[in-house]
């Protein structure tokens, strides 16, 4: 009975896992950085510095391992965007794809001006 309680409080444990922290001030702030640029791929629009998902972990973990092995922060987001798709990043890149989301809202407020203007 013992054993299974000792087990039982392993794996409860284990899943409430902290991050673990880098030892050097200035990568844990790049990380910090990446954490809030990055989103959560499995979170509505969540950031990963505030999502308590499980993968989220992961992939702080995973930032915060090549960081460590020297790469850039151009680098581990191009490769999580080959991973997870361009979504990742909070901020869209301004493309042809996302036009619509960059200037959309300004559009919208135009027409609605213009409408009202000419209705006067």
């Amino acid at each position: 009975m013992s054993k299974l309680l000792a087990i039982s409080l392993i794996l409860i444990l284990s899943a409430f896992t902290i991050d673990q922290t880098l030892p050097d001030a200035a990568q844990e702030a790049r990380a910090q950085t990446l954490f809030r640029e990055l989103k959560c791929v499995v979170c509505q629009g969540q950031p990963l510095s505030e999502s308590d998902a499980a993968i989220a972990q992961d992939m702080r973990k995973l930032i915060r391992e090549k960081i460590t092995a020297g790469a850039t922060d151009a680098q581990i987001i191009a490769y999580l965007e080959t991973r997870y798709g361009a979504e990742i990043a909070t901020t869209p890149p301004l493309e042809i794809g996302t036009l619509l989301l960059w200037f959309g809202p300004f559009g919208l407020l135009f027409a609605g001006f213009l409408v009202f203007w000419r209705r006067k």
